[in-house]
């Protein structure tokens, strides 16, 4: 699903200024965890999940706002909608919220949700923050020739935690971009993002081309 949404995480430059939320193209996926053997067995359609409706109501829903603050935020009424759309319905669900060129300097952000109905309760399990392709020039080789000249490398770094309250820790948007960005090599670039998540549960992945 694509809506356009008022962002305000970094929709202008520079990202310390405000100017208030500005419409941006936003990819949402969703993911179920469902158990479809009754309904092929019988079948009844009514054992199957009703997917139009959730896509009616989550369009209503995310379309109402006025702002919203980061990507995390959109991500949150997606899963708010699922579980009162499908309370026990479904064993797990995941929402990916994608915001292509977010930063001209990378390819897009994205937020990954993760949640599974464990006793009852539905619970947040994985949070994944995703910087696509990220653009930089840095010096690859020990080589004195190889030392002279930089070259362009696009790295993906994924940010993975379980702890919804240390959200608050994140550098949003097109800040954490340029944090990461205004580091040139590799290696620093791996010790900034362990400096800006500190405090955060997490995981580190990161890959270059």
């Amino acid at each position: 699903m694509e809506f356009i949404l008022p962002l305000a995480s970094g929709a202008q430059w520079p990202t310390d200024q405000d100017s208030g939320p500005v419409l941006q193209p936003i990819e949402i996926s969703l993911s179920f965890l469902h158990d479809t053997r009754k309904t092929a067995q019988t079948d009844d359609s009514a054992t199957s999940l009703e997917t139009y409706s959730l896509t009616d109501k989550l369009q209503n829903q995310l379309l109402h706002r006025a702002s919203y603050p980061d990507l995390d935020s959109v991500a949150q009424v997606v899963c708010d909608m699922v579980v009162k759309e499908f309370p026990d319905s479904i064993d797990g669900f995941e929402v990916d919220v994608v915001q292509r060129k977010g930063s001209l300097i990378c390819e897009a952000m994205v937020v990954s949700y993760t949640s599974y109905l464990v006793h009852g309760q539905w619970n947040i399990s994985r949070i994944k923050h995703i910087i696509q392709g990220l653009v930089s020039s840095t010096l690859v080789g020990r080589r004195p020739r190889e030392r002279q000249l930089r070259q362009e490398v696009r790295t993906t770094i994924e940010v993975v935690g379980d702890n919804v309250a240390h959200l608050a820790n994140l550098p949003k948007g097109r800040n954490a971009v340029r944090q990461i960005h205004e580091v040139r090599s590799n290696l620093l670039v791996i010790f900034s993002i362990i400096l800006m998540y500190n405090d955060v549960d997490r995981q580190f992945s990161t890959h270059s081309t």
